[in-house]
C-alpha cells in the first residue's frame, strides 16, 4: 500500500510539472506570434544649438551659430523662457540679437524646437588701459 501511494504521488508530481512546462511554452508561442510592428517608434534624439537670434516669428526662429544660420519650427508645445520668466513665441520677435539655447529634434529634415532659453547678450569687454 505504501509503495502504491508513493507511485501515485510521483505520477501526480510529474504530471503537474509537465502541465506547467506545457503552459509556459504555449504562452511563449503566443507572444512570439505577435507582430513586431506593434513596438512604439523610437523618439527622435534631442539636440541643442546656441547662438544669437537673427529673426523670429510666431512659428519659426532663426539663430546665428558658429556653423551658420539655423532655422527651427516653433510650435504650441515649445517651452520658451528668459531666466525664470515664461514667454510665448510672439515675444521672440523683440529679442533680435539676444543669445538663445535651442533644444530641438530633427525629423525628416525639419528641426522642431522643444525648448528655447533666452540669455542676455554679453557686453563687449572694455579695452585695458596701458600702464603708465
Amino acid at each position: 500500500m505504501k509503495r502504491f501511494l508513493t507511485t501515485v504521488a510521483t505520477v501526480a508530481g510529474v504530471l503537474a510539472l509537465a502541465g506547467t512546462l506545457f503552459a509556459a511554452q504555449t504562452g511563449t508561442a503566443a507572444q512570439a506570434e505577435k507582430p513586431k510592428a506593434t513596438k512604439a517608434a523610437k523618439a527622435p534624439k534631442a539636440m541643442t544649438a546656441m547662438g544669437a537670434i537673427k529673426e523670429a516669428a510666431a512659428d519659426k526662429l532663426t539663430i546665428t551659430t558658429k556653423a551658420g544660420d539655423e532655422t527651427f519650427a516653433v510650435g504650441a508645445d515649445t517651452k520658451i523662457h528668459e531666466g525664470a520668466k515664461a514667454m510665448t513665441a510672439a515675444d521672440l520677435s523683440g529679442l533680435t540679437g539676444q543669445n538663445a539655447k535651442v533644444t530641438y529634434t530633427e525629423t525628416g529634415g525639419t528641426k522642431t524646437a522643444t525648448a528655447i532659453v533666452i540669455t542676455k547678450a554679453k557686453a563687449p569687454k572694455a579695452p585695458k588701459e596701458p600702464k603708465k
